[in-house]
């Protein structure tokens, strides 16, 4: 859907953000993601949907490329 939120912790593994608003997600539910790593640029995986409470949910991701990796260490 695009809808942007903010993320509460981001690691290789997976992250924690904001709970979609405009639908609504289930647990093992698979999710392509993109980050925006400013100023060092945008990481895209495809994650699963590992826990949610109202507001928040939890992400493993499945994979993380080499490239999101070395990103994600810059950021």
């Amino acid at each position: 859907s695009h809808e942007q939120g903010e993320v509460y912790d981001l690691a290789y593994k997976g992250a924690a953000v904001d709970a979609p608003v405009v639908y609504a997600v289930e647990l093992d539910q698979k999710i392509p993601m993109q980050f925006s790593l400013n100023p060092y640029g945008d990481i895209k995986v495809q994650s699963r949907v590992a826990w949610k409470t109202d507001k928040r949910i939890g992400l493993e991701f499945e994979q993380m490329s080499a490239e999101a990796k070395q990103l994600l260490d810059q950021y």
